[in-house]
């Protein structure tokens, strides 16, 4: 049996990037193989992802003080999660990182902005360093974000040649694409990870543990912005429906007339997706999730996120469900998920052929 390794960002309070890992885990695992996710970070990327960092700005201050009651329920129902689905290894520094990939047929390194410098605390292990020495190394659906070949070379000279020599170079994004282009690389489009899994498998991992009292029905607001015309339209989908709105967010005030949930982990967000009677979001793994459950959805775009916004609607088109883009004035109660969940299965098709190509299967 193949022992494969995933690098990642593994150490978060990121419903994203939690289940990105859980979902590649589980198609490397289908396809006979031992995966674990090496946990390797570094303090950058962790002060980031974690919320360590204190800053003696007044407002960031009072900020991080309201916010770690929820935090650390949210750090604790992170840490479950991974210790029973991604088959963390125990906390690697560069040099043990090294080592355990010796011991692997093959390391993948993605999903996420794992080729971003700036996301990636400006560290070239992400790139592949050290690692490649060692063992075979391919990427999946890994991104730039708005990284340039220049912002790469200065973090890492070597990059382009090392990843030349990856068995497989997979990215999520037309435009890292292009960048990798730009660097003499050719690689190929991948769909985000927590794609590759139908909304039956991503049930299994599912629970309400965490839940004290949801609804039998309800719609599910998930807001990273908290922009105040996406939590309207909630309010005015739910008053449609007659049934109260379930609200996953971070702020430090809580939503008036709904029920705000702010410490739940992965298994609990999935639950809620799964249970909802329509979404609202402004997530593009919101958008995913809403679409692996097939649930009728609404996903709004920021207006300084450009970004995001563009993996939003490449999303939207490519499974033929550009209806679901919130516009003022406009709600769509269905969805039509024929096309969507045929082009979704073929993507996963291909997508699991590259992974066992990148292998060696």
């Amino acid at each position: 049996m193949k022992r494969i390794g995933i690098l990642t960002f593994s150490n978060t309070v990121n419903y994203g990037a939690s289940l990105q890992a859980c979902a590649l885990r589980r198609a490397v695992m289908s396809l006979g193989c031992d995966c674990e996710v090496l946990n390797y970070s570094n303090k950058e990327l962790d002060d980031r992802e974690l919320g360590t960092r204190f800053s003696f700005n007044p407002s960031d201050a009072i900020r991080f003080v309201l916010r770690r009651g929820f935090e650390r329920q949210r750090l604790k129902s992170f840490a479950h999660f991974a210790e029973c689905n991604l088959g963390l290894t125990g906390k690697l520094d560069r040099q043990a990182l090294i080592d355990r990939a010796r011991s692997l047929d093959c390391v993948f390194i993605g999903s996420d902005q794992v080729f971003n410098p700036r996301v990636n605390g400006h560290d070239p292990v992400f790139l592949g360093e050290g690692i490649a020495e060692v063992t075979k190394v391919a990427s999946y659906a890994a991104s730039l974000g708005d990284a340039t070949a220049q912002s790469i070379e200065t973090c890492d000279g070597g990059a382009a040649n090392r990843l030349a020599k990856f068995t497989g170079l997979a990215v999520r994004e037309p435009s890292s694409m292009d960048v990798l282009s730009g660097m003499g690389l050719e690689s190929v489009f991948m769909p985000d990870p927590t794609l590759l899994l139908t909304g039956d498998e991503w049930s299994e991992f599912a629970s309400d543990d965490e839940l004290d009292t949801t609804p039998q029905s309800y719609v599910l607001l998930y807001t990273l912005n908290s922009e105040q015309k996406l939590v309207d339209r909630a309010r005015e989908i739910a008053g449609e429906l007659s049934v109260p709105v379930v609200c996953i967010h971070y702020n430090t005030k809580k939503f008036s007339g709904m029920i705000n949930m702010r410490g739940v982990g992965p298994a609990a967000f999935l639950k809620l997706v799964s249970g909802a009677a329509f979404v609202c979001t402004d997530s593009f793994h919101g958008a995913c999730f809403s679409m692996n459950f097939n649930k009728p959805f609404v996903v709004k775009t920021s207006d300084s996120a450009v970004q995001s916004n563009i993996r939003i609607t490449d999303l939207l088109a490519r499974y033929g469900i550009e209806d679901c883009l919130y516009r003022d004035e406009v709600v769509t109660s269905t969805v039509d998920y024929d096309h969507a969940n045929q082009t979704l299965s073929l993507d996963r098709e291909t997508a699991r052929a590259f992974i066992a190509r990148c292998i060696g299967l």
